[in-house]
């Protein structure tokens, strides 16, 4: 997964992944040290502070609700619509067995709204409110994968969720939208690139590094949708740094 306005105050909670080159990780614990004391709700406002918990592992039902999300995200991207469907009710199953903790409210409701967004945009053939919705889905999972233990830093997780942002108002044409999110993905990545040095990731963090500068430099839609894949490949090479044995 978002709408994602972050202050350079802020670090990244969030993004996924349920991409074929981005899995989410079952728990196993890692090295993300450095997390969000503030997490950025759907619309990119501060939300309720997430307490780690960092001697227990991410729930199923947290990482099914961002591969779900990320499924439904490309199928709608795809234009397949045969899948779309079944995704959708194994997201709804998801989000019932989500931990009821009251530090996850949050997001718990950003998911239910997701749920009911998609539902809607899918009816309505809406593509643009389907992507965007079925993004905020990855977003809340993985703002919740922050208050656990896992390998892959939430970090990584949201730069995903910018880059699918960047796709989707790239394709829009909406400048303002694409603006306010290379600034948040700006921020997250100066945030994160710490973490992806420490583990031995100074290839992939010099290349992420570029990626970013060039989306800075971005000045149209098309220079946008150009870079973006680029940066969505390099983000499943992030991955691979802390999972890699």
């Amino acid at each position: 997964m978002k709408n994602s306005l972050l202050t350079a105050s802020l670090l990244t909670a969030a993004v996924l992944a349920g991409a074929p080159g981005c899995r989410r990780d079952k728990g196993t614990p890692g090295s993300d040290s450095v997390l969000a004391s503030t997490t950025v709700s759907s619309t990119g406002t501060p939300s309720t502070p997430i307490a780690p918990d960092r001697s227990s592992a991410i729930p199923k039902a947290i990482n099914d609700v961002g591969t779900y999300g990320e499924d439904l995200y490309d199928e709608i991207k795809a234009g397949k619509s045969k899948r779309t469907k079944d995704l959708l009710d194994s997201l709804r199953v998801a989000a019932k067995e989500l931990p009821r903790d009251e530090r996850l409210k949050p997001q718990r409701a950003t998911v239910e709204s997701a749920i009911a967004a998609l539902g809607d945009a899918l009816r309505m053939r809406n593509h643009t409110a389907a992507l965007e919705a079925a993004n905020q889905a990855t977003l809340a999972s993985a703002q919740m994968t922050a208050s656990f233990s896992g390998q892959i830093p939430p970090g990584v997780l949201v730069l995903e969720y910018y880059g699918r942002e960047l796709e989707i108002w790239s394709a829009k044409k909406d400048v303002a939208r694409l603006k306010r999110t290379v600034e948040s993905l700006t921020t997250s990545w100066d945030t994160l690139k710490p973490t992806v040095e420490a583990r031995g990731g100074g290839g992939a963090a010099a290349r992420t590094d570029s990626l970013v500068a060039r989306i800075n430099s971005a000045k149209s839609p098309s220079d946008y949708a150009t870079i973006t894949p680029a940066l969505l490949d390099e983000v499943d090479v992030l991955e691979k740094v802390f999972t890699k044995q």
